[in-house]
């Protein structure tokens, strides 16, 4: 699968459990994180998706730390079952307590 393909069946994952998701395009910042993820708490989950031999490029571990300082919750994934599971756990944790992700 390639990381285009992983993004795309990752952000469909978040929308359908209804939650705020996208491909992030940060004109003129390398190295941010592929796709948004935003919790019915406002929670932001950033996701760096590579395939099992893709390598993160020096501005992007340079990105992932700095938001790391700031509190941001960054991961990189490399399949579709780890990020949908990275997603589902965090989900539990920032759902609003109901399940249903109301706030």
């Amino acid at each position: 699968m390639t990381e285009a393909e992983l993004q795309k069946e990752v952000i469909a994952f978040a929308i359908h459990l209804g939650l705020i998701a996208g491909k992030v395009n940060m004109e003129g910042r390398r190295g941010f994180p592929d796709v948004l993820v935003i919790y019915p708490d406002w929670h932001h989950l950033y996701i760096e998706l590579k395939t099992p031999t893709g390598r993160l490029r020096p501005e992007q571990k340079r990105t992932h730390r700095k938001m790391e300082r700031f509190n941001g919750d960054v991961i990189v994934c490399r399949t579709a079952e780890d990020t949908k599971q990275a997603i589902t756990e965090r989900y539990e944790c920032h759902a609003g307590g109901d399940g249903r992700g109301a706030v």
